[in-house]
């Protein structure tokens, strides 16, 4: 019996390997998103790629904490109150800056993303949490992917298209196209595999081109 066991083992497929877990780093030093939302935003996060197959846990970083400290592989996203001096059209909701790891930032701008979806005035009432929450979540994404890929560029629809209106950002699912999810899962396990050393291969077309403005609403953005 202990030989047919042996036997079965040393036949038996190898295990696809998986991707690490992914870290996202949420760092809003200006509180422009309600706390009260935050887990809601980790839940949506993690989710999406979870449906994706990919591992991926948020975190919000606290106050003053050092995000070079955070173990690799990890993303930063920083939310900033305003686009000004990006150079980014005014209705922009994100940007990525510089290279993966400690070098690399992605931009959130909070006052783009409600606009987007309508939230004019200044106030954060239950529902607009949840829409805020869902719609940062994909943004999130939306970036993510990038970094992971940046050679992929855009798809022609989903979650990886040029721009997202507020019924994408808020419908009930949003598609990743699988060619962007394959360069994603491939990155983040060379990135596993390289996080000791804090070198991640570039790909042949790296992410250079300083701030490039992503996830663009076509106009009007507002209903």
């Amino acid at each position: 019996m202990a030989a047919w066991v042996f036997l079965a083992l040393a036949f038996a497929p190898l295990a696809q390997e998986e991707a690490p877990a992914l870290t996202v780093v949420w760092h809003d030093s200006t509180k422009q998103f309600p706390t009260a939302g935050l887990s809601r935003l980790a839940d949506e996060v993690e989710a999406l790629f979870r449906e994706n197959g990919l591992s991926v846990t948020f975190r919000a970083a606290s106050e003053n904490e050092n995000l070079r400290l955070i173990p690799e592989p990890r993303v930063n996203v920083i939310v900033v109150p305003e686009n000004g001096r990006f150079g980014v059209p005014p209705h922009t909701m994100a940007a990525a800056h510089g290279e993966r790891g400690e070098k690399f930032g992605i931009f959130i701008f909070y006052p783009g993303v409600r606009r987007t979806l309508g939230h004019l005035d200044g106030r954060s009432s239950p529902r607009q949490l949840a829409e805020l929450s869902r719609a940062l979540a994909r943004v999130v994404a939306h970036e993510v992917i990038h970094v992971l890929a940046p050679e992929g560029g855009h798809a022609a629809s989903g979650l990886m298209s040029r721009s997202l209106t507020r019924e994408e950002l808020l419908a009930d699912a949003i598609d990743l196209d699988g060619p962007s999810l394959e360069r994603a899962a491939s990155a983040m396990k060379e990135w596993g595999r390289a996080a000791g050393s804090s070198k991640f291969p570039i790909p042949a077309a790296p992410l250079r081109s300083i701030f490039r403005p992503e996830v663009q609403p076509p106009w009007p953005f507002v209903r």
